[in-house]
Parts: structure tokens; sequence; C-alpha cells
């Protein structure tokens, strides 16, 4: 380079010129695979340039960043956020590393939510290279075999895990993994190990968090949290995640037929603070769920052999304790509009999809069960204290007794109904328990018992309506069990004595 007075800026000059130059070459060699993919050649032979196309693209990105860092207008691990189309970006993931794993017979399964919205705002280029640091090392340390890469959106959170068969992290090197996204110089091949440093430097430059574990029965898996953006920082702003919930003095009961699931949540309930508990099915739950004590929130798998998680958690709302009121967490691999209504039908406060790869996940989704849970008792319990107050305190305990009364014969006779299929009865009943609920300020049970009765009177079919009928033991056992228990706090009439 040319020295001088104005040495500085002939350097900078030099440094953009060579930037240019570079690209210019490097288009060359983009437009001339280009021009061979529109050519007759072997199917295997367009996976291969479309690879190399999507590592000239990336290569592009990383010249022009390197540029910048020279030149002194970015920072070498400052993030410069830009609207990613992520369908685009998944495809341009694929091409690039899926002809390279298949080469050392290993196979790229490439995982996205189905809540992924269409633009993502992140720093392109830095997340790149964390990928390519995170799957090259899958490729060159593990056996053939699976690597599956997965990301999902879970709110103002994006969620990327890469995970592989392989023999996973040393043991003895995992506290550190853990504590600090690192391993010690001797556990690192020479010349090399600074991909994981640099995996942690760049997402934390991305306002994120990266954790790494090992799997149950072998395998490693790297998960990264990062804040999704969905505005411009501002100028000198950095993205950043919001801290992770204190659960602490929680006790969560976790139901998993997977150890590696159930490892995992474990590891991110110990991070915010929660004891886990664990079992491996849903008939081992309602052993635990049996007894004293009770755990504060549950998390049930919706798909275990024997007793799945649905069956659990209807089990749960239907009972007359306070078991009932428990707040649940619903784990699932398939997060449809039908399955999530059929969840939160069956008495989910919350679902998520599997796997959880973020303690700030794993945090917010355990209070939002215990608010929504709450807000739930809540309205309830404010209507009948307000009948207790307007009752008085010689009356309210007849006045609870009688709706307990009156409530259980309506469900008894809306069961009966239901069961022999009488549109007539299950008209009558509904009727009666659209009174009752509005009463205990029960609004989920009376808007049901409107739609029931509505239903019965109409022209919809039977099953229908037997259906709906029968779907309303459970919500009016939850009912009657609060009934009952405000009854029997109530001061027992004072008997008067002869002398």
């Amino acid at each position: 380079m040319r020295q001088g007075p104005s040495g500085e800026v002939e350097r900078g000059e030099d440094l953009a010129l060579l930037g240019h130059d570079l690209r210019a070459a490097l288009g060359d060699m983009r437009a001339g695979l280009a021009l061979l993919t529109r050519q007759d050649v072997p199917a295997e032979l367009h996976a291969v340039m479309a690879h190399c196309q999507a590592s000239a693209e990336s290569l592009a990105r990383l010249i022009d960043h390197s540029v910048l860092v020279c030149l002194g207008q970015a920072e070498a691990e400052r993030s410069l956020f830009d609207d990613i189309d992520s369908r685009a970006f998944l495809t341009a993931l694929r091409q690039r590393w899926q002809g390279l794993a298949a080469e050392t017979g290993h196979h790229l399964e490439l995982i996205a939510g189905p809540e992924l919205p269409d633009t993502l705002r992140l720093d392109r280029t830095a997340l790149e290279r964390v990928l390519a640091n995170l799957i090259g090392n899958a490729l060159r340390h593990t056996p053939p075999g699976a690597i599956r890469v997965s990301v999902v959106a879970s709110g103002d959170l994006l969620l990327f895990s890469v995970e592989d068969d392989g023999p996973g992290f040393p043991a003895r090197y995992l506290p550190m993994l853990e504590r600090d996204f690192a391993l010690p110089p001797e556990a690192r091949p020479q010349g090399g190990g600074l991909g994981l440093q640099s995996v942690k430097r760049l997402v934390t430059a991305m306002g994120g968090q990266c954790q790494a574990r090992n799997k149950d029965g072998g395998g490693a898996v790297v998960s990264l949290c990062l804040p999704l953006q969905t505005t411009a920082l501002a100028a000198g702003q950095r993205p950043a995640l919001p801290p992770v919930p204190n659960l602490g003095g929680l006790r969560l009961l976790l139901a998993d037929d997977s150890a590696a699931a159930r490892d995992l949540v474990t590891g991110l309930g110990r991070q915010a603070g929660a004891t886990v508990d664990t079992v491996a099915s849903g008939d081992a739950a309602l052993q635990v769920l049996s007894q004293a004590p009770m755990p504060d929130v549950v998390i049930l798998d919706v798909e275990m052999p024997g007793m799945t998680g649905v069956e659990v958690l209807r089990w749960l709302r239907a009972r007359a304790d306070r078991a009932a009121d428990l707040p649940v967490l619903a784990l699932t691999s398939h997060i449809g509009a039908p399955e999530l209504a059929a969840l939160h039908e069956a008495g989910a406060d919350v679902v998520l999809t599997k796997p959880l790869l973020c303690p700030l996940e794993l945090g917010r989704a355990v209070l939002r069960a215990q608010e929504r849970r709450a807000l739930a008792r809540q309205g309830a319990d404010d209507a009948l204290l307000r009948l207790q107050q307007i009752a008085g305190p010689v009356a309210a305990r007849e006045l609870f007794q009688r709706l307990e009364e009156d409530l259980t014969h309506a469900a008894t006779g809306l069961a009966t109904a239901a069961a022999s299929g009488d549109l007539g009865a299950i008209r009558g009943h509904s009727h009666v328990i659209i009174a009752l609920a509005g009463t205990a300020g029960d609004s989920a049970l009376h808007g049901d018992a409107v739609n029931l009765n509505q239903m019965a009177q109409g022209q919809h079919p039977a099953e229908r309506v037997v259906a709906l009928a029968a779907r309303l033991d459970q919500p009016l056992a939850q009912l009657v069990d609060r009934v009952r228990r405000f009854a029997r706090a109530q001061p027992a009439p004072s008997r008067s004595v002869s002398p």
C-alpha cells in the first residue's frame, strides 16, 4: 500500500477497491454457475452447483463485512440487521449444506416451525457464520448419521438448534460448556477450536444466548435463543433478550416418554430457578398427581404411549379437588389450528412446540399458565364472594348448599340425557345450567351452556349436540367443587339451647 501524509485515506481506498474487485470476481463465478444450472446436466451436478451458489452468496456478504471492518465502518462483532426472507434463507441453507452432508455420509434435516414469520430481522452474515460453524463441526466430528437443524418462532423469540447423533461433548468438559460455552485449550484440535468462541461472540452481538448439552443416549445439541426484531433499531442500540423469569420456589412436574426431553426441560427449569420432577408416562403422572404434595405446574407431552397427555389433562380437569385447578402446559410436535383448539378445549392453559430450547421460553410459559389459571379461578370466586356478601353470614351456608345441590342435579340430568341422546332433556337441563353458571360467575360454562341450548333447539346433528353436552361434565364438576368449598367455609348456623 502507498504511504504518505494521506496514507490512511489511501489505505482505505485500496481496501475499498480490493473489496470491489473481489466481489466482481465472485460475481463472475456466480454468473457462470447460474448459466450452468440452465444446461441439461445430471441432477447430482445441479445439487453441487446449488451448493456453490449458496456458498458464493455467503462469501460475498463476508467480503462486504470484512471490508467495512477494515475501513473502520463496522465492528467485527457488531450486528448489521436487515430483513431476511425466511423461506429463501432456509432454501439457501439447505442448498449450501445438504450436498456436503451427503458426501460425508450424513443426512441433513431442516425443520421449520409452523409459526415462523415470512420476514426475519436479523444479521444474515452473522447467522450464516454461526450455523456454518455448528453444522461444519457436526460434519467433521461425528460419524455418518442425521444432523438436524430446526428453527422455531415463539412470540418475540427465535430459536435455533443444531443436533447430531455423534459421541457428544466429553462429559468432563460439560460444566465449562454450560458456564462459558467454550472448551479448554487441551480439548481443542491443533490450530483450531475457535468455532464455539466465534458462535458465542456472534450470538451475543445479535442480543442472544447459546447453550450446549449432550442428548440422552448420545449426540450433542447446540441451541440459540435470539430476539426476533420487528422494527429497525435506533442508532447505537443493541438488541437484547429480556431476563429469564425467576421460578424460584416452584415445583414443576414433567411427564414425557423421551429421556432426552426430560433432561432438556429439567436443565431449562433449573436455569430459571425451578425444581423439576419427571415421570416417563401418563400413568406415572396420575400416580404423582393422586397424592400430596401437589406440584405448582404440570407439563405434559401430548403424545405418550399408554395414557396420553390429553387424557391426563382431562382427568385433572374432571377432578373435584385442588388438582383440577393446576396450571398445565402441553408440549406437542404438531401445532395446527385443530390441535391447538382441541388442547385448549381439554383444559391446557399454554401450548408449546417441542423441543423447548430456551429457559426464557419455559419461564414465560410457566408464568403465563399460572396467570391464566388464576384468572379462571378469580372470575368464579369473585361472583361467589358477592353472593356471600348479599346473603349475609346466617344464610350464606344454606345458599351455597342449595346451589351445589341444583348444580349436581343439573349435571347428573345432563349426563343422563347425553347418554340416551334425549335432545329435549338436554335442552331443559342446559337452560337450568345457563342460570346457575351465570349466578356462580362461571362465564365459560355459561357460554357453553347457551351454545348447547341453541344447538339443541336448532337443526344440528344429534351427535354434535350430544358430544357438546358430554364435554360439559368436566367444567360442571369443577364448579360444583368450588361451590362446595365455599359452602364448607361458611359458619354453621348457631343452635338455640333450651334452658
